[in-house]
């Protein structure tokens, strides 16, 4: 329509289509407004790609097919998972529904369970939370799976001694055994806002570490709230050296989701569409060994997005090896996927963003990864990688320091003015 008007107005001046999205009246364009603009085309891009997500086909893992014929794996595969839901039970949940599960998994004449779908009303919502709390580190589809985990939950709740007797247990005397050891492990727990948090059975522990680096800790009995993807709880602990404040929260050390104690923070919903078992978030955006694509380096090297080289890792050093790289799906350009690790010389302040050192390598975030997935997650496995193809990276610098450098080309553009008037 512009381009008509000043055909209209003057045929001799040449329209340029990119002027307004370019800014060419500015002086100068800010680096935070050009990653504005970068975001935005990106958006545009997959919102093109939505409306092809009618016209998809369905995609057919032909290697699967060719390993299982009869498709037993995944029929299986959904009689077993499908009964979780993504948020898990709290505490005080579990409390409620146990007495009633646990009656129903006794012995008794009924014919043995094979599957979950064969357990009775009580024992399959007892099931439904316990997704995240009992089975969160590996898909279940069979007898085997459960006993494995149940075999886990006794070593870490003084009951060795029966592990011999788990070949011989079927699915519901497992079940029955997992609930006992629940409601002996529940009543040693005394903590508040167990309405708001789960345990873990399993013996899973936390290697945490204050701001400063000084003090390390096991955590030995970890929360892990229930309304945030089951990310693990912060605790409060002391430290007399190098923090700021005496009074201080014990971060994880490695790169897992974690949140504040404070009941107001556990009160905070994280979107159902994003609630996944931990170690399966963002899976689908994710390329694997066998996907389409250029070679990948398998090992990143990366520093502090803030301290660059000044950071100062928890075990020593500056650089952080990342020898299990993630990259996005993406046929010309996958994206690196960024870790969150702490950096102490960022002290009592929160990092988190590690990028590669290599600028010629492009990363994304995993907060912009995320919201990419609550958009644009449902297509298929072809538009996501063309999508990514031409989402913009992240930004390689912190907000602060765009946000200096900005206020540094405003000052300079305003003398510029000052002297030529």
């Amino acid at each position: 329509m512009l381009k008509v008007a000043f055909q209209i107005a003057d045929h001799t001046i040449q329209f340029d289509e990119d002027y307004y999205r370019s800014q060419k009246w500015r002086r100068a364009i800010s680096e935070s407004m050009k990653a504005h603009y970068s975001q935005a085309a990106g958006l545009a891009l997959a919102d093109k790609a939505l409306e092809l997500l009618s016209l998809q086909e369905p995609i057919v893992d032909l290697q699967a097919q060719a390993n299982d014929p009869g498709g037993n794996s995944r029929r299986d595969f959904g009689k077993w998972d499908s009964f979780f839901n993504p948020r898990p039970h709290s505490n005080d949940t579990l409390r409620k529904l146990l007495p009633q599960a646990i009656e129903a998994t006794k012995p008794a004449n009924s014919k043995e369970w094979l599957s979950f779908s064969d357990c009775d009303l009580d024992t399959q919502e007892w099931l439904k939370g316990n997704g995240p709390i009992l089975f969160y580190d590996q898909p279940i589809s069979s007898v085997e799976d459960v006993s494995k985990v149940l075999v886990r939950c006794m070593e870490a709740n003084d009951r060795s001694n029966r592990i011999p007797l788990v070949e011989s247990l079927g699915l519901q005397a497992m079940l029955n055994e997992l609930m006992q050891i629940q409601e002996a492990a529940l009543l040693k727990e005394t903590r508040a806002d167990q309405d708001l948090w789960h345990s873990r059975f399993d013996g899973q522990t936390i290697d945490v570490v204050c701001p400063c680096g000084a003090k390390k800790l096991k955590d030995t009995r970890p929360g892990f709230a229930c309304r945030r993807n089951s990310a693990y709880i912060q605790r409060k602990d002391r430290c007399y050296s190098g923090c700021l404040n005496q009074n201080i929260r014990m971060k994880p050390v490695k790169d897992i989701e974690s949140v504040h104690y404070p009941r107001i923070s556990l009160l905070s919903y994280v979107p159902a569409s994003e609630a996944t078992r931990r170690g399966e978030r963002y899976t689908s955006l994710l390329r694997s060994s066998k996907d389409a694509g250029p070679t990948c380096p398998a090992a990143v090297e990366c520093w502090c997005i803030i301290c660059q080289e000044d950071t100062e890792l928890v075990g020593g050093g500056v650089v952080y090896l990342d020898d299990k790289a993630r990259w996005t799906l993406g046929f010309k350009r996958p994206l690196y996927v960024e870790r969150q690790i702490h950096c102490l010389h960022y002290k009592n302040r929160d990092s988190g963003r590690f990028v590669p050192i290599n600028k010629n390598i492009p990363s994304i975030y995993m907060n912009a990864l995320g919201l990419f997935e609550a958009k644009f997650g449902t297509l298929s496995k072809t538009l996501i990688a063309a999508v990514l193809d031409n989402w913009p990276p992240s930004c390689r610098e912190s907000r602060s320091i765009r946000m200096a450098a900005d206020e540094e080309s405003h000052e300079n553009r305003v003398d510029t003015a000052s002297t030529a008037g």
